[in-house]
């Protein structure tokens, strides 16, 4: 297996990202202004349980968000 390859295994998104197709945008960014919607209130409410200051929640949020994007598929989700 070559180096490449190996990357790849280990970041999807260098296998799609080529092939993207840019009229898939909009939808994308909807998709993703409605899961922001409803992970971000989620997120604050878990700080403050946890005793934790708010912001540490928004941190949370966006850092799985990019996280994900990088190394997750839709497969994995489903």
């Amino acid at each position: 297996m070559s180096t490449r390859q190996r990357i790849a295994g280990l970041v999807p998104m260098l296998g799609w990202i080529r092939g993207y197709d840019r009229s898939w945008l909009r939808g994308d960014l909807i998709a993703g202004l409605t899961v922001a919607a409803l992970i971000v209130p989620k997120n604050l409410g878990y700080a403050g349980i946890a005793g934790l200051p708010l912001q540490n929640g928004l941190y949370a949020a966006a850092a799985g968000a990019i996280i994900y994007a990088i190394f997750g598929t839709s497969r994995q989700i489903s």
